[in-house]
């Protein structure tokens, strides 16, 4: 079963819809890029972090164990390696081939001429095309060590996760961290979305290239398109809508976090929706009272007495 979350950026939950008469969104590729032995910390916080603008850093991932032993000496993805050393892992997997079809239907379902393609479709239906997400490998096995974080993602929220020494059980795919790796064959992809918490992330491929597509919070006609290298990290601001397709084979490493340059978007996250969730239980607040019992429980305790 496919299942697609769609993180709230916006007050609304959603993208901003486009506005009568407003011209299809321009796209250019002038995100900046800069190796990774040229941004400083001050840096990445002066021209990145504190602007909230996004950047493509190459040889991120120079040095990281992930690097060798996932990569096969042709540049491909080393199943054997994985199978070897995680094959015992339990990983969420979503079918990518099921949702595009399904997108596509909504798209569609207005167009009458289409139904009678769509209802002779399933002859053809392609078979699934797994792509493992949200891999917690780093809480799974936290001796393997496959990568290092770089030193100017300052990430607050995963170290405090590390800092409750809470280990997971072995098996258990749930885990409170926000690190993860993606595993995807060529033409997965995953839908629009901006990030949980509207937390900054990255994600660093170590196999394959990626095709990221951006749009700026308060823009509704820019698309910012990038292409992502094996080595690349790209670093994804708060409250920007992406979409991400894996143009090979991919294996990437990703986290989310907050530090002190956007801990204010998931402040403003969290007050928007305790308030929506107060005006969700309005009509029912007196229900909901405790210092007094409800005239619903009285009557059960009634009904209770003298049995």
């Amino acid at each position: 079963m496919c299942v697609q979350v769609v993180l709230t950026a916006g007050d609304s939950g959603a993208p901003p819809p486009a506005e009568p008469g407003l011209a299809p969104a321009a796209e250019t590729s002038s995100i900046p890029r800069l190796p990774a032995s040229e941004l400083s910390y001050a840096r990445f916080c002066l021209e990145f972090m504190e602007p909230n603008a996004p950047v493509l850093v190459e040889g991120a991932t120079e040095g990281w164990r992930a690097a060798v032993d996932w990569v096969t000496p042709c540049g491909a993805i080393d199943f054997d390696f994985l199978r070897q050393h995680f094959g015992h892992a339990q990983v969420m997997v979503t079918d990518a081939a099921r949702c595009e079809c399904q997108q596509q239907q909504q798209q569609q379902q207005q167009e009458e001429e289409e139904e009678e393609m769509r209802a002779s479709s399933t002859l053809l239906t392609p078979g699934p095309l797994w792509y493992c997400k949200d891999w917690h490998l780093a809480a799974f096995d936290p001796q393997y060590q496959a990568y290092h974080c770089p030193s100017f993602f300052d990430d607050w929220l995963n170290e405090l996760y590390d800092a409750r020494e809470q280990p997971q059980p072995q098996h258990d795919v749930r885990t409170a961290d926000y690190r993860f790796v993606y595993l995807g064959a060529k033409g997965t992809s995953t839908s629009l979305h901006s990030d949980v918490l509207r937390s900054f992330s990255w994600s660093a491929n170590v196999v394959g290239c990626k095709l990221w597509r951006l749009l700026p919070p308060q823009a509704r006609s820019h698309i910012v398109t990038v292409v992502q290298h094996p080595g690349d990290a790209i670093f994804v601001p708060s409250g920007w809508w992406h979409t991400v397709e894996n143009v090979d084979d991919c294996i990437s490493i990703n986290h989310n976090w907050l530090n002190g340059h956007n801990v204010h978007w998931t402040w403003a996250l969290l007050r928007l929706e305790r308030r929506q969730a107060e005006e969700g239980i309005e009509d029912c607040r007196e229900l909901c009272r405790q210092d007094r019992p409800s005239p619903f429980f009285r009557k059960l305790g009634h009904f209770g007495r003298g049995r």
